[in-house]
């Protein structure tokens, strides 16, 4: 009678393990499914928030966040948020991409763009550099900090040398205006 229990429950033990196995597996793909499909929503939104359709922009961040909640869909929900002008929002979002990746330059680039807009350059500053940190090639970010160091801090010199990356870094022809506007200013 033993021998008959022993046998019979070693099946349903390996039938047990490859059921397992077999779960383990199939949710390992889901994540990858999600992780391409979030993807996929993320390229979508940053498409239409290009185009200025920030509905349309929302809502596939927001679909990317439940996919898979990251650091881009974050940052593209608080870019979203902050053209539509709500400014809290787009804070909270830019620093939960943050902290979902404290390496992640666009979030603090964005939140730079934010203080920028809502006139506390002291603080953009600090995040326009922490954004270079990460990226230091990100033509917009270098761009950007140069209009802020000419203006804010008056620095015309510091300028120019942001200016010149981000015309050289990205082939940005803002930043190359920019960088002949501060030449003329100097060469007065």
């Amino acid at each position: 009678m033993k021998l008959y229990r022993t046998q019979r429950s070693v099946p349903l033990l390996v039938a047990g393990i490859v059921l397992f196995v077999g779960c383990a597996a199939q949710r390992v793909d889901n994540e990858i499914i999600n992780s391409k499909k979030a993807l996929d929503y993320i390229d979508a939104g940053s498409v239409a928030l290009q185009k200025g359709d920030l509905s349309m922009a929302r809502g596939a961040f927001e679909i990317a966040e439940k996919l898979r909640a990251g650091a881009s869909s974050a940052d593209g929900l608080g870019c979203v948020a902050l053209q539509e002008g709500k400014f809290r929002e787009a804070e909270r979002m830019f620093q939960a991409a943050i902290s979902r990746d404290k390496s992640y330059g666009e979030a603090y680039s964005h939140l730079a763009d934010l203080y920028v807009r809502i006139g506390d350059p002291e603080l953009a500053m600090r995040y326009y550099e922490r954004a270079l940190d990460e990226l230091p090639d990100q033509s917009a970010a270098l761009n950007n900090f140069g209009v802020l160091v000419a203006e804010y801090d008056e620095n015309e010199h510091r300028a120019r040398e942001l200016f010149s990356k981000a015309a050289v870094s990205g082939n940005h022809p803002t930043a190359e205006e920019n960088r002949q506007l501060v030449e003329s200013f100097l060469d007065k």
